[in-house]
C-alpha cells in the first residue's frame, strides 16, 4: 500500500511505502519498530522510511530507503528534513522538507530492545514455515 506525500521543498509529490503489510506478511524478519519508540520521537530524532520508485524494471531496485530528521511533529504526523541523497527518486533531493506518518517509520535513531528479538533469526538459521 502507497501513501502519497507532498515535498514542502518543491511542491512536488512523492510515495511512500506503508510498511506493515510487509511486516505482516514477513513477522519475524521484517522489523518495525515498538510502538512506545514511536511515541518517543520528537525534534531532532531520525528515523528511516521506504520510498518506492514509480518506474517498475527489473534493472531498478523496488524501493529506496532514506533517512529523516524529525523537524515537528503532531500527534500522528510528522515533518523532516531528507538526509540522503535519492540515488533514483527524481521528485527528492537530499535536505527537502517532507511529511509522513508515523506508521511509515522502520527505524529510527532511539534505541529499541525489541529489535534484538529479531537478531535470532538470523543468528540461529532459523528456518521458518507458514502452514495453511
Amino acid at each position: 500500500n502507497v501513501w502519497m506525500g507532498k515535498n514542502l521543498s518543491k511542491k512536488k509529490y512523492y510515495e511512500l511505502l506503508d510498511p506493515r503489510i510487509q511486516a505482516g506478511e514477513s513477522p519475524f524478519t521484517f522489523y518495525l519498530p515498538n510502538v512506545s519508540i514511536i511515541k518517543k520521537l520528537k525534534k531532532g530524532d531520525s528515523v528511516k522510511l521506504i520510498f518506492p520508485l514509480k518506474e517498475k524494471r527489473e534493472d531498478l531496485p523496488h524501493s529506496e530507503r532514506m533517512w529523516v530528521t524529525i523537524k515537528s511533529r503532531t500527534e500522528n504526523n510528522f515533518i523532516g528534513k531528507l538526509e540522503n541523497r535519492p540515488k533514483y527518486i527524481k521528485e527528492l533531493e537530499k535536505g527537502d522538507i517532507i511529511e509522513f506518518k508515523e506508521y511509515h517509520v522502520i527505524d529510527s535513531s532511539i534505541e529499541d530492545p525489541h529489535a534484538k528479538e529479531f537478531d535470532i533469526y538470523f543468528k540461529k538459521n532459523v528456518l521458518l514455515v507458514k502452514k495453511f
